[in-house]
């Protein structure tokens, strides 16, 4: 028999948990998993490109089976992540399904969904969250810096060229969990022209296009059990050269 849960409440860890929580039952009173909803990634850096990605120090999932208000072993359990359906089998320790990432690329972050079995041969099902604050995924071999110790974190993109008359797409590929919101502004003013999912579209460029173009980045969850949703942003700033 096949049980479905979904999640009460979101509940945000800093990298690690050891407390219970359990995940909220849809059935039956008697049976229900247990484990630590959520966990916060907390990224090596700002950014990092498609031929060395940015890692991030993550800390462990666990799931359990409560009956009758006591836990029982789990004897086999898996992960399977939402975003595209990778499935990582779990530890099984001290009674519980784990996944330990460790030091894991920081594009782990996402909504994981873990399935358990006890020796009654049930399944059964929860919903955990990884999150991470916005992190950029740069092409390879990308020419950056970051900014040392700013606040909100700042990324430099290198210098773009163009001729007047040419498109430029300038990108900004943001990564994070919730999926960051993207706005645009130039030369610290807002502006309002096409977008390509996170991508500054600008068409048939003159001179007056030359300037700093600034991609600001953000979302939002919460850091620490039953708390408020904190926001969190990143900067990333190319500076485009428009020559006759």
């Amino acid at each position: 028999m096949l049980f479905f849960f979904y999640l009460k409440s979101l509940v945000s860890f800093p990298l690690t948990a050891s407390a219970f929580t359990a995940l909220s039952l849809h059935g039956s009173c008697n049976v229900r998993v247990i484990g630590n909803l959520a966990i916060v990634a907390k990224p090596i850096g700002n950014a990092g490109t498609e031929d060395v990605p940015l890692q991030s120090a993550v800390g462990d999932f666990w799931c359990g089976i409560e009956k009758v208000g006591e836990e029982v072993p789990v004897e086999y359990g898996e992960f399977t992540r939402l975003r595209d359906g990778k499935i990582f089998e779990a530890t099984i320790s001290d009674r519980r399904a784990k996944l330990h990432f460790g030091t894991a690329p920081a594009t782990v972050a996402g909504k994981y969904m873990c399935e358990v079995r006890g020796s009654d041969g049930e399944l059964l099902r929860g919903y955990l969250f990884l999150y991470s604050p916005p992190i950029l995924q740069l092409p390879s071999r990308s020419i950056f810096y970051e900014v040392l110790l700013s606040r909100p974190p700042k990324v430099v993109g290198e210098a773009r060229t163009a001729r007047e008359g040419d498109r430029v797409e300038l990108r900004c590929p943001v990564f994070g969990y919730p999926q960051p919101h993207a706005m645009w502004q130039k030369n610290g003013t807002d502006i309002e022209v096409s977008y390509i999912a996170d991508n500054l579209i600008l068409s048939k460029v003159s001179r007056r296009a030359n300037g700093v173009y600034t991609c600001i980045a953000d979302n939002s969850f919460p850091m620490f059990v039953d708390g408020p949703s904190m926001p969190h942003q990143l900067i990333y700033e190319q500076k485009l050269n428009v020559l006759p």
